[in-house]
């Protein structure tokens, strides 16, 4: 095998598909990508055998695409090409495998400058094949804007293996994407623009890797999402992924939302970037505690104002009087002010609602009028 391409180029699809590579496995070819030049496509592959992900730069005359003048395969490591790609000047970079005294290597060329990989020769495993489901295609901007404004809510601990995953229900013309670790919940829509959406599926990916490697995709082309019940492939014109789902019943997440907005015993109108930076200011002072935890007050007594208090006996105490545009009924909470954080990052509107249902009860900020769910559970008072 012998191949050309840009520095840029190698250093963009290795950082790719190095999100496949396990940080420790006692399996070496795990460890590797694979390097194939084939007819109209040179691809690099990699997978930790839950995830797969292939990239591909097309094989043309012109300079950013690759030129091949061998074709062939390879596999390396994965993490030792990116990180001398990236070392690497900028301009033409030569992949060329040929055979050493020790065995054969992949020599890598640029400018003045010369290196070589050993070649890996076992086999990089396969992920099986299936027959999906469900095929939708979505505009990868707005795939990347839903996890992300849900992904912050999914468990990181193994207590409960599934919550560590984004529950995804592709019904009716769209995705349905939603993420809780029990005392947060995170819950955005995306319209499809084609696809047989009306079909109905209940995915689990893992959070972490499906937010990493959708957050690398480009935003100009679509992706098509191809789905059953036990793995997704997510396609661009020149990547695909695969994902296997996490095992487990995820679930019923309508239970612990709360009812109508109406409904609710206090809600307040605030400008949002006005309350996070009181609740970044708060915990200044609270960050020392074992919980971060802020205080949240609206009655008669605050003079149609958020009243926002955090004491920590090592550090501090601060209190602080947030005007609210407009206010109804009362509120009074002890919630995580990092867990509000979280809720308040994914909005982009101006102002955001909280709705409060009761002081042990969970409570949402939202933008106005919009379908999307943002949920704290309160701490309940010692």
């Amino acid at each position: 095998m012998k191949l050309t391409l840009e520095k840029y180029t190698l250093v963009e699809v290795l950082s790719l598909v190095n999100k496949a590579v396990p940080k420790n496995t006692s399996l070496v070819v795990l460890e590797a990508v694979e390097i194939r030049a084939e007819g109209e496509w040179v691809t690099f592959r990699t997978t930790n055998q839950e995830v797969e992900i292939i990239a591909g730069v097309p094989v043309s005359i012109m300079s950013c695409d690759a030129q091949v003048d061998r074709e062939g395969a390879t596999l390396v490591s994965a993490k030792h090409l990116l990180s001398i790609a990236k070392k690497l000047s900028n301009g033409k970079v030569m992949l060329e495998t040929r055979q050493s005294e020790n065995g054969q290597v992949l020599t890598i060329r640029s400018g003045k400058t010369e290196l070589e990989l050993n070649v890996i020769s076992e086999p990089l495993p396969q992920m099986s094949r299936f027959t999906p489901k469900v095929e939708v295609t979505i505009p990868v901007h707005e795939l990347k804007a839903a996890l992300k404004a849900v992904g912050y809510a999914a468990a990181v601990d193994d207590s409960r293996p599934i919550l560590k995953s984004i529950r995804m229900d592709i019904r009716d013309g769209k995705l349905v994407a939603v993420a809780t670790d029990s005392h947060r919940l995170a819950k955005k829509s995306v319209r499809a623009v084609e696809g047989n959406a009306e079909n109905i599926i209940t995915l689990t990916p893992p959070a972490s890797d499906l937010v990493g490697i959708v957050s690398l995709l480009p935003d100009d082309e679509p992706v098509r999402i191809l789905a059953n019940d036990s793995a997704i492939i997510l396609k661009t014109d020149t990547i695909q992924v695969t994902i296997r789902m996490l095992e487990g019943t995820y679930p019923d997440t309508t239970r612990v939302i709360p009812g109508e907005k109406t409904k609710a015993l206090g809600s307040l109108t605030m400008n949002r970037k006005d309350f996070m930076e009181a609740i970044e200011r708060a915990l200044i002072v609270g960050d020392q505690n074992k919980l971060p935890s802020v205080h949240l007050l609206y009655d008669e007594t605050t003079d149609g104002q958020l009243k926002i208090e955090c004491k920590c006996a090592l550090v501090g105490s601060m209190v602080e009087m947030l005007p609210v545009s407009q206010g109804k009924g009362h509120v009074k909470l002890l919630a995580n002010g990092k867990y509000i954080l979280d809720a308040l990052r994914p909005l982009q509107s101006e102002n955001v609602v909280l709705y409060f249902y009761g002081e042990l009860k969970p409570f949402l900020l939202d933008e106005v009028e919009s379908e999307d769910i943002y949920l704290v559970l309160p701490i309940r008072p010692n």
